[in-house]
């Protein structure tokens, strides 16, 4: 059986006067390219928190290993560039990233 990939990010963002701008983009251009080259569905989490830095997760299923691979290979390094030139590293956004496989989902 075919196991579903997750690929998340997190993006930290150290300037709260950006958040509405990124999370607009996000929201209108990016998660749609994601959802164009090849994932099935994406979520957008803000994170609660106190302090000055706001963090969200932003989490993409994949059909297969194998469709997550296509797109790390074929897609997001245009995409990551593209992000880049929007929200450089001095703007104030980090991103961590990782994949893992869907073991379950609830309810069953």
């Amino acid at each position: 059986m075919v196991k579903k990939m997750a690929w998340r990010l997190r993006a930290i963002i150290s300037k709260p006067d950006i958040v509405q701008s990124w999370f607009t983009w996000m929201d209108t251009e990016h998660v749609p390219d994601v959802l164009a080259a090849g994932a099935e569905s994406g979520r957008l989490v803000r994170i609660d928190g106190d302090g000055p830095t706001v963090f969200y997760d932003i989490e993409y299923v994949f059909p297969s290993r194998e469709k997550l691979e296509m797109y790390l290979q074929n897609n997001h390094p245009d995409l990551r560039v593209k992000g880049l030139r929007r929200f450089p590293p001095e703007s104030g956004v980090d991103y961590v990233r990782e994949a893992g496989v869907i073991l379950a989902t609830y309810p069953r």
